[in-house]
């Protein structure tokens, strides 16, 4: 009797596991990894808050991931949000000056990998769009697929099924109207209606665009200026009547600020040259703290030092007239590069880059180079 019974239940456990296979069999994902989805927490099944383009600077803000069910997560700050990014696509890239904060770069081409670990060997690299057949979904967010002749395993975050309810429902488009204005601090006008295309300008809160249509993806097409782009909808309010754009206050600078410009821009013109402190040629750091000294004022001798010891620190919003500028260098992420606010959103410095020469120049914080690479600012006077 027991036997009869035992092989009764092994007849229905093997059926099930039939039926579970064959409903497997067939099923098609498709590859979506060009971007790293920055989630509100550490699970699969939380909200999207953006998605993160392949390449881009993340800043981790806890030293130790959260390890659940749904894999490992990385705590991060990108673009002024906080969330959670899955720990296996980020590469740390070591201290930043800010004190436990560490950089990472964002990483998403797909690995079809021999088992479900992130320490098993590639078998190949699937791009974006790639149709695969999903034969098992396994423990902690991995999925078995084939691909061609090719079988393997692969983060199930990236792939988008035909019954996935993120690919049936489209998202409502955003309000219309004939103007916008800019609802966050920092918004980026990019050259296309994505996340990862080139920012052709940085806009400030409150500043009113022209809409000219809403593409399928729910971004807004605008003209701000005479430049046409594309502001997320996220950041943008739509409204019918042309609204006044505020006035800004405008704060007059110390005499000191206006003497350390005065100095600065006697020097205008002279040649850049690497650890050279002044008075006849400069490095950036050499040429802050040789003006700053002219007036009575000692900054540390390197540009990290400058950020991390000098002034209290300001938004860029708020920037005034003798403000120190800081940036960083995009592969390391650490501070390598400083310069004097003018105002108008210019500032000075001695730069060693092409653009403009490798001298004592004036530039616009709103150039791709120095936005991208813009860390923040100090005030000494």
């Amino acid at each position: 009797m027991r036997k009869s019974f035992t092989r009764q239940v092994l007849s229905v456990m093997l059926v099930t596991l039939m039926l579970t296979l064959t409903a497997l069999a067939g099923t098609t994902g498709t590859i979506e990894a060009d971007s790293l989805r920055l989630r509100k927490k550490p699970s699969l099944k939380s909200r999207v808050i953006d998605l993160v383009p392949n390449g881009e600077t993340v800043l981790v803000t806890g030293r130790t991931p959260t390890v659940n069910k749904d894999g490992s997560w990385h705590k991060v700050t990108y673009k002024n949000k906080n969330g959670y990014m899955s720990a296996d696509y980020l590469s740390l890239s070591g201290e930043s000056s800010e004190g436990g904060i560490i950089q990472a770069n964002v990483r998403t081409r797909l690995n079809l990998r021999t088992k479900p670990s992130t320490d098993a060997s590639i078998v190949t690299v699937l791009p974006k769009g790639k149709s695969v057949e999903v034969v098992n979904e396994k423990k902690g967010g991995w999925s078995e697929v084939k691909s061609s002749k090719l079988s393997g395993y692969v983060k199930s975050e990236f792939l988008v099924l035909p019954n996935d309810s993120s690919n049936t429902q489209k998202k409502p488009l955003p309000a219309t109207g004939k103007y916008g204005i800019v609802s966050a601090s920092r918004v980026n006008l990019r050259a296309k209606a994505s996340t990862g295309s080139r920012i052709l300008e940085v806009l400030s809160i409150n500043t009113v665009v022209d809409i000219e249509k809403i593409t399928e993806k729910g971004w807004y097409s605008v003209s701000v200026n005479g430049t046409d782009g594309f502001i997320h909808p996220d950041y943008l309010t739509a409204t019918d009547e042309k609204p006044k754009a505020p006035e800004k206050k405008r704060e007059k600078a110390s005499a000191t600020a206006e003497a350390i410009i005065e100095t600065a821009s006697k020097k205008l013109g002279a040649p850049y040259v690497y650890g050279s402190g002044g008075p006849n040629s400069f490095d950036c750091s050499g040429f802050t703290s040789w003006v700053f000294r002219q007036h009575g004022i000692s900054l540390p001798r390197n540009s990290g030092s400058q950020y991390r010891l000098s002034g209290k620190s300001v938004k860029k919003p708020d920037l005034k007239t003798g403000d120190l500028v800081f940036f960083k260098n995009t592969s390391k992420g650490v501070i390598n590069h400083v310069g004097i606010y003018l105002g108008g959103n210019k500032f000075i410095h001695a730069g060693s880059g092409s653009n403009g020469g490798r001298k004592v120049k004036i530039s616009s914080l709103s150039e791709g180079s120095y936005t991208a690479r813009y860390v923040g600012a100090k005030r000494v006077v």
